[in-house]
């Protein structure tokens, strides 16, 4: 038998203002409620309930969390929320490389915690509209010579470069070019070789 089972269930504290049985089969999100009791918890009485969820799982939890919305199903909602997020557009799972490479775009630009927003977002340089749209920017890709290629084999991996190094990720300012290619091109201090 676990813990739990173990407690004493109260149905009714004698001074209480709260009846527990006008908790039972009200709605919460997902969730019914069909049993609700105290149970001391830590030097006092706290309400319980257990709940069943509409996929068929029973749960129990106390009632504070139900009324303040922290529980709204056994967790399937929860799953259900995050399997949507990852294929919302279903372009991850053909396209997983230049998701990669659009996510680490808008977050070198945006987030401001991120390692290398110093260098993008730090100094002004934003994604255009256009593209916080995934969508739209495989679109654009793919007609201006993006290639799936193989991660693994960098010599034909394309990287995706800024024309002008202080211009916006945009459309008009930037192009597919061979990853060798891209290492060239780095911004460097104003001191010369040799000082």
């Amino acid at each position: 038998m676990c813990e739990y089972c173990e407690k004493e269930k109260i149905r009714v504290l004698k001074y209480s203002r709260v009846n527990p049985q006008m908790y039972i089969n009200k709605k919460f999100g997902r969730v019914t409620i069909i049993d609700c009791y105290w149970i001391k918890d830590k030097k006092r009485h706290r309400l319980y309930v257990d709940y069943k969820c509409e996929c068929g799982n029973i749960k129990t939890s106390s009632l504070e969390h139900v009324l303040e919305g922290h529980i709204l199903s056994c967790g399937c909602l929860k799953r259900e929320n995050l399997i949507k997020r990852n294929i919302k557009h279903n372009l991850y799972k053909n396209n997983k490389r230049i998701f990669d490479i659009w996510n680490n775009m808008l977050q070198r630009c945006e987030n401001s915690k991120n390692p290398n927003y110093k260098n993008y977002g730090g100094r002004g340089i934003p994604v255009c509209k256009e593209w916080h749209i995934l969508e739209n920017f495989i679109e654009w890709s793919i007609k201006n010579g993006y290639i799936e290629k193989d991660k693994q084999d960098r010599r034909n991996v394309l990287s995706l470069e800024r024309i002008n190094v202080n211009g916006n990720y945009e459309p008009l300012n930037c192009k597919w070019i061979p990853f060798k290619e891209q290492n060239k091109n780095k911004r460097y201090c104003g001191r010369k070789l040799g000082e």
